[in-house]
């Protein structure tokens, strides 16, 4: 009965929690979105086009837009035609789409950095660039700083999904497997020659597997020690069924995905060689020196946000971990007296039992009070007087006669 109680309470504990945290991620998301929409609404910005991406992007019939020298400006000024193919050459709605990319970006980084770190993390990180107003006012800018960030944060998601899931359940080594870590590696490769902020993402790369190494091990072993209790009971001759699926190894992981990456920043520098016509080394060194399309601050302001994020998640760890010793220790302390005194009432019952029983007579006091008389049985009895009559005569031994 006590453990059913329990388990209720448990369950009402994490209903009421997903609840908490459901009505904190709302809140965040709210801020976030009625930030932006005050500053397009009220704050009478306007729209700055001071790298002329507009001009780049705007459809003109028997005109050619103009093709930029770095990835990152090309693959923009490319995003801002397709938009304004569909909806008309206007400033106003790059605008809007950068407001809608930027809180995408800001999603995709929240749920991230909850999977990598914690929600604590997770929140200070998100409030900290929803109310930063460099990042607020960056959607004014014709510039792609935030096209960038929406898909380093999204390449940060994928990268967070496969850390909680070979945490939680494993990275297996299957089809699906392979191919999930090949192609994230490859969007890795392309966000890097987009611009090298994109390196930054390498530093939770080796995150991930420092923090996996001890959970793929013990899977690993696991692993192993299930396949060799298989080949002890199986029968000889018998061929044991293959596993579906193999816990895939830390270097195996990072192998595929160093893979992915070398291939993606192949495929991306041959692709803008042949949009410019420059030679692969002259590719090379635009990329290394001249990726200046995107602000300084959008790196920095990024990783501070998220080293104050973990700033907070590793104090309230410390926190949490000294209530629990604090909680351990008052636990064994009680433990330890009730075991205490659980020792000395043995101890007391077998002395009692190894001690001599003495009987001793108990003394009354004398009754101060009058007692009633003694009682005293009675007997019955009739006086009779003895008489002698004429006919009794006395016979001596010596008297001889006849009758």
């Amino acid at each position: 009965m006590k453990a059913i109680k329990q388990s209720e309470y448990e369950k009402k504990n994490s209903i009421s929690s997903a609840v908490a945290e459901s009505l904190l991620i709302v809140l965040w998301l709210a801020v976030t979105v009625g930030v932006r929409i005050w500053y397009l609404l009220f704050s009478e910005m306007t729209v700055l086009n001071p790298y002329g991406y507009f001009e780049a992007a705007m459809i003109q019939e028997g005109k050619q837009n103009t093709v930029f020298q770095t990835g990152m400006a090309y693959a923009y000024s490319q995003n801002l035609s397709d938009l304004f193919r569909f909806m008309g050459n206007r400033m106003d709605l790059a605008v809007w789409y950068q407001t809608v990319i930027q809180i995408l970006a800001l999603l995709f980084l929240f749920f991230a950095v909850w999977l990598l770190i914690g929600k604590a993390a997770a929140f200070v990180t998100g409030m900290v660039l929803s109310i930063l107003p460099w990042l607020t006012k960056s959607v004014f800018f014709l510039s792609p700083e935030n096209y960038f960030l929406l898909h380093w944060s999204l390449v940060l998601f994928l990268l967070s999904f496969f850390y909680h899931r070979t945490k939680t359940k494993g990275w297996f080594r299957n089809n699906s497997g392979e191919l999930y870590l090949m192609i994230t590696g490859f969007y890795i490769g392309v966000v890097c020659v987009w611009h090298y902020s994109g390196f930054l993402l390498l530093l939770f790369i080796l995150y991930i597997f420092i923090r996996n190494y001890p959970v793929v091990w013990e899977k690993k072993k696991l692993e192993q020690e299930i396949e060799y209790m298989k080949q002890l009971t199986s029968e000889e001759g018998e061929e044991i069924p293959e596993e579906k699926y193999q816990v895939m190894s830390i270097f195996s992981q990072g192998f595929i995905l160093i893979m992915g990456i070398l291939f993606g920043m192949y495929c991306t520098f041959m692709k803008y060689t042949g949009l410019t016509g420059n030679p692969i080394g002259v590719q090379i060194s635009k990329w290394t020196f001249g990726t200046n399309e995107i602000a300084v601050l959008l790196p920095v302001w990024l990783m501070s946000a998220v080293a104050a994020g973990c700033l907070v998640q590793l104090i309230i760890w410390g926190v949490n971990k000294k209530r629990l010793e604090i909680s351990e220790e008052a636990e064994s302390m009680v433990k330890e007296e009730i075991v205490g005194e659980e020792i000395q009432r043995q101890e007391n019952e077998q002395r009692k039992e190894e001690e001599p029983v003495i009987k001793r007579k108990i003394g009354f006091f004398e009754n101060p009070l009058p007692l009633p008389k003694k009682h005293l049985a009675k007997s019955m009895d009739f006086k009779i007087e003895k008489s002698t009559d004429d006919f009794d005569f006395d016979i001596k031994e010596t008297d001889d006669f006849d009758i």
